[in-house]
């Protein structure tokens, strides 16, 4: 079994960061962890169907409020596609309730 991994240069860090594929949703919605146990959830926003674009955004937003949110990222339209967690168990659930939404709009 493979695993699909991503590295990203983080800003002051020598070597790239590397991402790997924990779970993947219909390559919507991805988790994945970093080797300092960081969670990342991402979604694609040119995937997200029109009609629930401003509540997926909604929802991102408010997870990247959340005390175990480490870091979010946001598009030039500013929509939050990526956070990252501290916990596996919050990456988890924020994970299952985008995909939950997404499934019952698809």
């Amino acid at each position: 079994m493979t695993q699909n991994k991503e590295q990203e240069q983080g800003p002051g860090r020598d070597k790239p960061i590397e991402y790997f594929s924990l779970k993947n949703w219909k390559d919507i919605v991805s988790l994945s962890q970093g080797f300092n146990s960081e969670f990342r959830v991402e979604i694609d926003p040119d995937e997200i169907p029109n009609k629930i674009k401003t509540q997926i955004g909604e929802m991102m937003e408010n997870f990247s409020k959340l005390e175990t949110c480490n870091q979010s990222k946001r598009t030039v339209s500013n929509l939050v596609f990526q956070l990252e967690f501290a916990i596996k168990s919050r990456a988890e659930k924020v994970f299952d309730q985008v995909v939950e939404l997404l499934e019952s709009n698809l």
